[in-house]
């Protein structure tokens, strides 16, 4: 089991990675919401913002847990769109392989052909946070979200799962495993739903 410090260590390193080496910057949430997250300075200017905000933030940590309970047994980046309705991926911090002691998140991802499309409802969304915080840094910092393609976020999480299973942060025995207990059980849904069962006569 890694310490408090050595764990920390470990986490600022990947997200030094990626603020170094990716098209976005990450997060560390960990487990139990008793520390601060920890920010890349990639993180796009909307999610900085965000998950330090005395109300918002604590929606952030919680949507990105949620995601990482999901992430392991599935054993894949756990892909899913925030509070606010932004593109997210996260994947769990378990060196052992099942007991999480946190998650990293990559957010405030638009997709090609987003921006027109959820602008609106994001600007209304983050109105409903009340104008007495920080609003205008928020409606501010929406304005820096870049669109990225497809292709770029599945590089995001080939690079983040590399980083975590290098540093120790992820048993990749164990998620890979995962991962191919998880497809296997999908085939098989999928077989079993293409099957017509006839119908009585």
């Amino acid at each position: 089991a890694f310490s408090i410090t050595e764990l920390n260590k470990r986490v600022e390193k990947i997200i030094e990675n990626l603020d170094r080496y990716s098209v976005c910057g990450g997060v560390f949430h960990e487990v139990t919401g008793k520390s601060n997250p920890v920010a890349g300075k990639g993180l796009c200017r909307l999610c900085n913002a965000c998950v330090f905000h005395s109300r918002a933030g604590g929606l952030c940590r919680q949507a990105a847990m949620s995601g990482a309970y999901r992430s392991l047994p599935m054993g894949d980046a756990f892909r899913f769109r925030c509070w606010l309705g932004l593109n997210a991926l996260v994947f769990p911090i378990a060196p052992d392989g099942s007991n999480l002691l946190g998650c990293i998140e990559i957010g405030g991802i638009l997709m090609h052909g987003e921006l027109q499309e959820r602008q609106h409802q994001i600007l209304t969304t983050l109105s409903s946070v009340g104008a007495d915080d920080n609003l205008q840094q928020f409606l501010n910092a929406f304005q820096g979200i870049d669109e990225v393609p497809e292709i770029n976020t599945k590089h995001l999480c080939s690079f983040l799962e590399e980083n975590l299973f290098s540093t120790g942060l992820l048993n990749p025995d164990i998620f890979l495993s995962n991962r191919a207990s998880w497809a296997q059980q999908k085939r098989i849904s999928d077989n079993i739903s293409a099957i017509e069962i006839p119908k009585n006569k």
